[in-house]
């Protein structure tokens, strides 16, 4: 296991030798939840804190990705932070962010989105079987967020990003990943968030 010994006070420099990076998308709008979702409760733990239990079982160096505004917020976690400078908010901004962090640093990059909290690691293996790999629903929908790419994408990243194309267009070429609903249930509003138990 790596350890960890940066803060998140700035942009992070690291000298690992592992292959994969894991990189958590943390800098959407919150627009429709009303607040910033990664500070929202669920089961009595926020969202965030859910996926970095999870993702701490892996042996790979974890990053949180967002605007910087957000910094203050996530310092609770001692977490390496990647900066997202631009002010708008495709999802594309932060994956090219994390993958110029990631180009000499690593082979591939996984990147899961900070309002899916029920990922399990089961799933997160399953994804890291192929690069790239992308998770779809049992329905065939898929959820491009959840997505493992080689850092070499880095230049279609910004291709795509220049061209104002879809998180979805941009992960198509990868392999399909099938994870039940449950691991990638989404919560964007205050209503899709599970009821307290009685």
């Amino acid at each position: 296991m790596l350890t960890r010994f940066w803060t998140l006070g700035s942009d992070v420099e690291t000298l690992s030798t592992e292959d994969l990076g894991v990189y958590i998308l943390c800098g959407g709008a919150s627009s429709r939840m009303g607040q910033c979702k990664t500070t929202v409760e669920v089961g009595g733990q926020m969202m965030l804190s859910r996926i970095l239990e999870t993702v701490s079982t892996l042996p790979s160096p974890i990053f949180l990705v967002g605007k910087s505004k957000q910094q203050a917020t996530l310092s609770q976690y001692n977490m390496p932070w990647i900066s997202d400078q631009t002010t708008t908010f495709h999802p594309l901004n932060g994956v090219v962010s994390a993958l110029k962090h990631a180009k000499p640093l690593f082979k591939n990059a996984l990147f899961l989105p900070c309002d899916t909290p029920f990922i399990s690691v089961d799933s997160i293996h399953k994804l890291l079987k192929h690069a790239p790999s992308v998770a779809v629903d049992p329905a065939g929908r898929m959820h491009p967020l959840l997505v493992h790419i080689p850092v070499y994408w880095l230049d279609r990243a910004n291709r795509y990003l220049e061209n104002e194309c879809s998180m979805k267009a941009f992960a198509e070429p990868s392999e399909l990943v099938e994870l039940s609903h449950h691991c990638l249930r989404n919560l964007n509003n205050p209503s899709d968030l599970p009821s307290p138990i009685r």
